[in-house]
């Protein structure tokens, strides 16, 4: 198909469609009355707010409307009846260089809503540095009279897109479905060689990983782009049959051949022949180092092959791709540093404005942070990317010094996994899958968490109770089921509790837990169960017969 003006204004009608429509549902405001913007509201009392910034920016991310506090605040307002739910965005305002913060929502004289403190310092203009992006806030209204919005700690803060929900308007909105021919109409999935094999990996090992796949179950699972990244110019030496021969044989097991190219970020490298990747059998192209320009240049050259590759933009979210990206033909684009082989990155909380363009990688725990607020991006055939998946690396990469640490537990992994899921991104592993506990090994090809990341629907998941370090996470699905995910932050065992009201459901559920793969049991309003320090425990809901 030609790649002609008409194809890239309907591409760019699509990303902005993307982007005014498909939102939580707490950013399409009613105009029937059914969403109370609070910053229209007038107070029964307040402490501390500010005239707000215009637009509110939270980690780069702009907020049409809200709430801006400052230090030490509280505001509180008497609720009117027949709302249901509190929501909005919360975080640094990005006025401010520096803060220490900490969000409560208190209903009556209950807490609801506790962010527990954040700390961000510098004021740089990368949005990977401090996983500065905004938290969600959603709050159950149901019996209570007064609503109390307390701040503290040193800085600017913002309660974004701060509003009132009354009953009977939906938690969230379905996305538009995805062309009829998009070539990732849910998450891709694959393994990419980088973190464990790199540059050293062979014609041969190449095979062994292809064969790997088939026989452990993966591609059973789904995981089709078996993906070379920067090969270091070795190729001619390490695949002496060419590339080709690597991506028919891919083919010959029915799974796919990705490739990896860089751009002008590094080097100045110009933009990859797009009829070569055709002929050597290119199904998927990590594009690193790229830029805008370039990205819309080799997606119009693909196109006149008639090849459809699969097009990863990466260039870590310094030109916020998330904005662009889907408007040229991009099926997914990093939206964050590289990830490292640990739980969190304590450098990230400690960058400054000259280390802002420094790839130094974020950890677990700061990836799945900078994820939520991304939600509003992602559609099916259009996907954030957090990068790979540092599942059974256990502290052995074998590649770039950063990426390389001391490794993560299995239950860390296994958390990395079921909140990718919960968040809808591409699925990669990158570990040397020839060299796999059998844990790791059940954690990549559980195919009912899998079900979550791949649900059609295409809804990403989001916070919708957070009290400090107990998180419970919630994700649509198609055909009215919901996956919840308890996520326990803290370094001691605790019960947390799901209940009903939170997930805007009532009546009786069943429940399955997905890692045991049994049924719980049918509930009415609410259960609690045990979770392990960095653990999720991940639920699929269906409404009971």
């Amino acid at each position: 198909m030609k790649f002609d003006h008409v194809c890239r204004m309907k591409l760019l009608l699509t990303a902005l469609i993307t982007c005014v429509l498909y939102l939580p549902a707490t950013n399409s405001w009613g105009k029937d009355g059914t969403v109370i913007q609070v910053d229209t509201l007038k107070a029964v009392s307040e402490k501390n707010r500010v005239p707000p910034t215009k637009p509110l920016d939270i980690g780069h991310l702009k907020y049409a409307h809200g709430v801006q506090v400052t230090g030490n605040s509280e505001l509180v307002y008497a609720i009117p009846e027949g709302f249901k739910r509190f929501e909005a965005w919360v975080g640094r305002d990005m006025t401010t260089p520096k803060a220490r913060l900490r969000f409560r929502v208190f209903t009556d004289d209950t807490l609801a809503f506790d962010s527990g403190w954040c700390v961000y310092r510098g004021s740089s203009q990368n949005p990977n540095v401090n996983a500065q992006r905004a938290m969600r806030v959603s709050v159950p209204l149901a019996g209570c009279k007064q609503l109390r919005l307390v701040t503290e700690g040193v800085g600017n803060a913002d309660w974004a897109e701060a509003v009132l929900v009354q009953e009977g308007y939906p938690l969230w909105q379905t996305p538009p479905p995805s062309p009829e021919d998009a070539l990732a109409p849910t998450p891709p999935m694959g393994w990419n060689a980088w973190n464990s094999l790199g540059s050293k990996i062979t014609a041969e090992s190449y095979k062994q990983i292809v064969d790997t796949v088939v026989s452990i179950g993966m591609k059973d699972a789904g995981y089709l782009y078996i993906t070379l990244d920067d090969l270091h110019g070795k190729e001619k030496k390490t695949f002496p049959k060419g590339l080709k021969a690597s991506a028919d044989y891919a083919h010959s097991k029915g799974l796919k051949f990705g490739m990896y190219g860089q751009g002008e970020l590094r080097l100045n490298q110009g933009v990859p022949n797009a009829a070569k990747l055709a002929a050597i059998g290119v199904d998927f192209f990590k594009y690193d180092y790229s830029t805008k320009r370039q990205n819309i240049q080799l997606i119009e050259d693909i196109k006149k092959t008639g090849r459809p590759i699969v097009v990863s933009t990466c260039e870590w979210g310094l030109d916020k791709p998330w904005e662009w990206a889907p408007g040229i033909g991009s099926q997914m684009w990093r939206e964050s540093f590289d990830l490292l082989d640990r739980w969190e990155a304590k450098w990230a909380m400690n960058a400054s404005n000259s280390e802002i363009h420094h790839n130094r990688g974020i950890g677990i725990i700061n990836s799945i942070d900078l994820m939520e607020a991304m939600g509003r991006y992602t559609r099916p055939g259009q996907w954030n990317d957090p990068d790979c998946l540092v599942v059974g690396l256990h502290g052995k990469s074998q590649t770039s010094g950063h990426i390389a640490n001391s490794g993560c537990t299995c239950e860390e992994y296994r958390t990395q996994f079921s909140l990718y899921c919960m968040l809808a991104t591409p699925l990669f592993a990158s570990n040397d899958l020839r060299d796999m506990d059998e844990f790791c090994r059940e954690t990549l090809v559980n195919k009912e968490a899998i079900a979550v990341n791949q649900d059609p629907l295409g809804v990403p998941g989001w916070r919708c109770r957070k009290l400090d370090e107990k998180e419970v996470w919630i994700k649509p699905l198609k055909g009215g089921d919901l996956a919840v995910a308890l996520f326990n932050r803290g370094k001691e065992a605790t019960k947390i509790e799901v209940r009903w009201i939170d997930l805007d459901i009532a009546g009786k559920y069943k429940v399955r837990d997905l890692w045991a793969h049994s049924d719980l049991g049918k509930f009415n309003s609410k259960l609690d169960l045990d979770v392990k320090s960095h653990e999720v425990r991940l639920l699929r809901l269906s409404p009971a017969k």
